[in-house]
């Protein structure tokens, strides 16, 4: 009864255990790579399959301990035994050695495997997730496009951020989707120059038009497209990644007033936003 007691609890333990250390190279490898595969009620999920794991692990450890110092105890005086030779007692070690190794082997290729799948879906995640935040974009700026090149306008001096156009990004910078928005302008003067928006370093409550020197990639693309190349402009926004930029026209034919540059948060998740999907699809199907 003992030996059965024991056998069960360590086969037990060595399940949890190993349960408890998958579930924790899944976590490592999620925390590492920044995989976004697992939503974050999985991701609970998951902790708490881990801690249950270890924490009943623990309590087979010392079950497993107290039954081998019983069966320890209970046969200090075993009965007598016909005597077995030392081949035969390694023959059966060497078996379950080799059977351990392979097994172990076997294991570890498993959850490479896993990897890599679980690796390879995340890719797909991350770019459907970058393709629902470029829609979402699009359509809050087809919508916004009117109002900004009407602000646009009124601009008095090339500093001045009129009010409404001010609120407008305050209202894009609030959603939790956006990291950063800003809008570029042509500087008339000097070529060499953009004027940007952004906001007031000393109050984050006000927005200013700041005289920036083109240096960067993006820069230079946004320069051109304010000449009215947009292709490295459009390159930029259709790449796979978390930016999009959309050149603002007062009529199809001019030269782009101003481009609006949005920045997504990685670190959201876009799941709320698959609607944008259906809608842009629906909004197609209808127009045609």
């Amino acid at each position: 009864m003992r030996r059965s007691l024991l056998d069960t609890a360590a086969r037990s333990t060595i399940g949890l255990l190993a349960a408890g250390a998958f579930l924790s190279i899944l976590a490592i490898f999620d925390q590492a790579l920044g995989w976004d595969i697992f939503s974050p009620e999985v991701e609970r999920i998951v902790v708490a399959a881990l801690t249950s794991c270890v924490v009943l692990g623990a309590f087979g450890l010392a079950i497993t301990l107290t039954s081998g110092i019983l069966q320890i105890v209970t046969s200090i005086a075993p009965p007598s035994e016909p005597a077995v030779s030392s081949a035969e007692a390694a023959s059966p070690s060497r078996r379950k050695i080799t059977r351990l190794g392979a097994g172990l082997i076997a294991g570890l290729a498993a959850i490479a495997v896993l990897i890599a799948i679980l690796h390879v879906s995340n890719g797909r995640i991350l770019a459907g997730r970058q393709r629902t935040f470029k829609r979402l974009a699009e359509d809050r700026l087809a919508e916004l496009s009117p109002r900004l090149v009407r602000e646009l306008s009124t601009r008095a001096t090339p500093e001045t951020a009129p009010p409404a156009l001010a609120e407008i990004f305050r209202t894009l910078l609030a959603e939790p989707c956006c990291r950063d928005a800003a809008l570029f302008v042509a500087d008339p003067e000097d070529a060499s120059f953009l004027w940007r928006l952004e906001r007031d370093p000393d109050d984050y409550s006000r927005f200013m038009f700041r005289r920036v020197f083109v240096t960067r990639d993006q820069e230079k693309a946004v320069r051109l497209a304010l000449q009215g190349d947009t292709k490295w402009l459009e390159q930029m926004s259709g790449d796979a990644n978390w930016i999009w930029y959309r050149p603002l026209r007062a009529t199809p034919t001019e030269r782009p007033l101003a481009v609006v540059y949005l920045a997504a948060n990685p670190n959201e998740s876009f799941r709320d936003y698959s609607s944008v999907d259906s809608s842009s699809e629906t909004l197609a199907t209808g127009a045609e």
